[in-house]
C-alpha cells in the first residue's frame, strides 16, 4: 500500500461539487471578514470580480469601520453618522483612519502644518498668560477657546480676555491641506475676572460657556455664568453687564451660580468649588436641581466631571466620588450626551445628595487627566456606563519616584455603578524638575499627552518635551484584560500591576515635540482631527496638525 504523504495532493472527482468563497452568502462572508484586517479585505478584493463586488457591500464596510477602525483607532470627523454613510464614503473613511492611525501613532509623529496665535499686547505693558484651553467644534468647523490672564491692578479694562480661534473646517479635504502661519480670531470678551470656559458637550442652548467672579470683595465667592453663540455678523458691542467690550460673541443668557463651570452638557451646567461641592444647574432657566456635598474635611478641588442621566463621577485631587440623582436627568433619544432637568423637579429646596461611592487616592494627586474610553460612534451601552481612563501624576510625598505617570482604569460594575476602585494598569516614566511646568490631556479614544522635562544632552539643565501614550489595549489583548477586570470585580480590591497587562501598549511613546525650555503651560487635543493645540507661557498658542494631506 502505498504512503499517502508520497500520492501527493489527490485530483478532485469530476463530478465533486467545489464551493468557492466566492458562492458563500453574505452572512458567511460577514464572519470572514471579521477575522481580517484591512489590509487583507483589499487584498481579497482583489482575487475576483465577484469577491470584489461582495466585499465592496455596504455592510462590509461597515462592520470592518466598527470592528477595526471604531474599536481601536479614532475615526476622523463624519458628516452623517457611520450608519447612513454611503460605501464610497465608508470605504474612504476607513482609508483616512487608518492613514491618521499610522502618522498619529509613530514614534516621532510628522506634523503637517504649524499655526500660530500670538495675542495683542496688554495694557500697560503687562503679560497675558494663557490660563484655559478648551477645543470646539460648532458648525462644521472647528475652534480654540483660549482664557487669558493679564498681570495687573482689577481697574484695567480687559484684565481677563477670552479669545475664540478659527481652526477651520472640521472635515478638510486634500484641496484644503494648506499650510497656515497664522490662526484668525473669530470672537473675543473681555472679562473683569477670572475666566473660566467649558464646550458644550452636546447641542443644547449654546455652544460653550463662560463664567467668571461677580463680586470678588464680598465674603461669598459668587459666579456668574455666561452662555455664549457665535454672532451672526462680526460686530463689537459693549456687555450690559459687565461694560467690557465684546466681538463676534452673542449671549443667549446669564444666571448666577456657586462657582465656575465644570461641566455643560446639553441644557445642564455642573459647577464646583476647591473643597469639593459642586451644583448642577439647568441652563434654561437658571435653576439649581441638586448640591452635592463635598464630604471631606481637606481640600479636594475637582479636576473633571463625567456625567450620566442617573449619576455623576467626581474625579477630585483626593478621591473619586459617584454621585446618584434620585430623579433621573433626561436624555435626548438622538443624542445620548444631550441632557436636561429630571420631570417634575422642584426648584423651592434643591436635595443635598451625599456619594455614594467614594475611592480616596492613598497619595494627593499632583495631576489628574480623564476621559471615558466612549467615542461618538460607540454603542449605547458604551456609552451608558464606559470606562474611564485616569491619567495621574502623585504629589512629592509618594514613595516611589515622582517621575512617574500612572494609568488607572475605573471601570463599572454588574450593577453598573463604579463600586471598585480604579485598577492600576501601567506606569510610565516621565522625568520632571521640581517647579517646572506641567500639564496633560487625555482623548476619548484613549490618546494621552503629557509634558516633562527631557534633554538629549545631560550636561544642559532643563528642557521639554510633548510626549503621548495610547492608553488601551491591543486587539489581542481585549479578552486577556476583560479576564483581569472579572477578577478584580471579585476580590473587589484595588488591583495591582498585571505583568502580563502592563505594557499592552507595546511601550510606545510618542514624542510630539522637544524645546530648550519649559514653554508650553497647556496642552488640548483633538485625536480625531490628528490636532495638538498647545499654550506658551509667553501667551501665543500653536496648532499643530498631523492629518496626512494625501490619502
Amino acid at each position: 500500500m502505498s504512503n499517502p504523504i508520497d500520492s501527493g495532493i489527490s485530483e478532485p472527482s469530476p463530478d465533486a461539487e467545489l464551493i468557492g468563497l466566492e458562492m458563500l452568502p453574505l452572512d458567511i462572508i460577514m464572519l470572514i471578514v471579521a477575522l481580517l484586517d484591512i489590509q487583507d479585505i483589499y487584498r481579497l478584493r482583489q482575487c475576483s470580480k465577484h469577491l470584489a463586488f461582495l466585499l465592496s457591500s455596504h455592510p462590509v464596510w461597515h462592520a470592518a469601520l466598527q470592528k477595526h477602525i471604531g474599536a481601536y483607532k479614532p475615526i476622523v470627523p463624519l458628516s452623517t453618522p457611520s450608519l447612513e454613510l454611503a460605501t464610497h464614503d465608508m470605504g474612504r473613511a476607513i482609508e483616512r483612519s487608518a492613514h491618521l492611525s499610522r502618522a498619529w501613532t509613530a514614534t516621532r509623529p510628522k506634523r503637517i502644518n504649524l499655526a500660530q496665535f500670538a495675542p495683542p499686547p496688554a495694557p500697560n505693558g503687562h503679560e497675558r498668560k494663557p490660563l484655559r484651553l478648551e477645543l470646539l467644534r460648532h458648525g462644521g468647523r472647528s475652534y480654540a477657546l483660549v482664557g487669558y490672564y493679564t498681570s495687573g491692578r482689577f481697574e484695567d479694562a480687559g484684565r481677563h480676555v477670552l479669545y475664540c480661534l478659527d481652526l477651520g473646517a472640521t472635515q478638510p479635504g486634500p484641496s484644503e491641506a494648506v499650510p497656515s502661519t497664522s490662526l484668525r480670531v473669530c470672537a473675543r470678551m473681555d472679562l473683569p475676572q477670572v475666566v473660566h470656559v467649558t464646550s458644550n458637550e452636546a447641542p443644547g442652548d449654546a455652544p460653550f460657556v463662560v463664567g467668571h467672579i461677580e463680586h470678588p470683595d464680598t465674603d461669598e465667592v459668587a459666579f456668574k455664568a455666561y452662555l455664549l453663540d457665535f454672532a451672526p455678523s462680526a460686530t463689537s458691542t459693549l456687555d450690559e453687564e459687565t461694560e467690557l467690550p465684546v466681538f463676534g460673541l452673542r449671549k443667549i443668557r446669564s444666571f448666577a451660580t456657586k462657582g465656575p463651570p465644570l461641566l455643560y452638557s446639553g441644557h445642564i451646567l455642573v459647577a464646583g468649588d476647591k473643597k469639593g461641592f459642586l451644583w448642577v444647574y439647568d441652563t434654561r432657566s437658571g435653576d439649581l436641581i441638586y448640591e452635592l456635598e463635598g464630604g471631606n474635611p481637606e481640600a479636594n478641588e475637582t479636576a473633571r466631571v463625567m456625567l450620566r442621566e442617573d449619576i455623576l463621577v467626581v474625579l477630585g485631587y483626593a478621591c473619586i466620588r459617584v454621585f446618584t440623582f434620585p430623579q433621573p436627568l433626561q436624555r435626548s433619544p438622538d443624542n445620548p450626551q444631550e441632557f436636561s432637568g429630571p420631570l417634575n423637579f422642584s426648584t423651592d429646596e434643591p436635595e443635598v445628595l451625599k456619594p455614594t461611592v467614594t475611592h480616596p487616592w492613598r497619595w494627593g494627586l499632583e495631576m489628574l487627566a480623564a476621559a471615558p474610553l466612549v467615542h461618538a460612534h460607540a454603542s449605547g451601552h458604551t456609552r451608558s456606563r464606559p470606562q474611564i481612563n485616569l491619567f495621574v501624576r502623585f504629589r512629592s510625598w509618594y514613595p516611589w519616584p515622582i517621575n512617574m505617570l500612572h494609568h488607572y482604569v475605573l471601570s463599572p460594575g454588574p450593577d453598573g455603578m463604579y463600586a471598585t476602585a480604579p485598577s492600576l494598569r501601567l506606569y510610565t516614566y516621565s522625568a520632571l524638575d521640581l517647579f517646572s511646568v506641567s500639564d496633560a490631556a487625555l482623548g476619548q479614544h484613549g490618546t494621552a499627552l503629557w509634558t516633562d522635562t527631557y534633554n538629549s544632552d545631560p550636561r544642559a539643565p532643563g528642557g521639554q518635551r510633548v510626549a503621548g501614550k495610547i492608553l488601551r489595549p491591543a486587539p489581542g489583548d481585549q479578552e486577556l484584560e476583560q479576564t483581569v477586570e472579572s477578577l478584580n470585580d471579585v476580590q473587589q480590591t484595588q488591583s495591582e500591576l498585571n505583568p502580563s497587562i502592563d505594557r499592552y501598549d507595546k511601550g510606545t511613546t510618542m514624542v510630539f515635540d522637544v524645546r530648550r525650555s519649559a514653554e508650553v503651560c497647556k496642552l488640548a487635543m483633538d485625536e480625531e482631527a490628528g490636532r495638538v493645540v498647545v499654550g506658551l507661557t509667553n501667551g501665543n498658542v500653536e496648532v499643530w496638525d498631523y492629518m496626512p494631506d494625501t490619502y
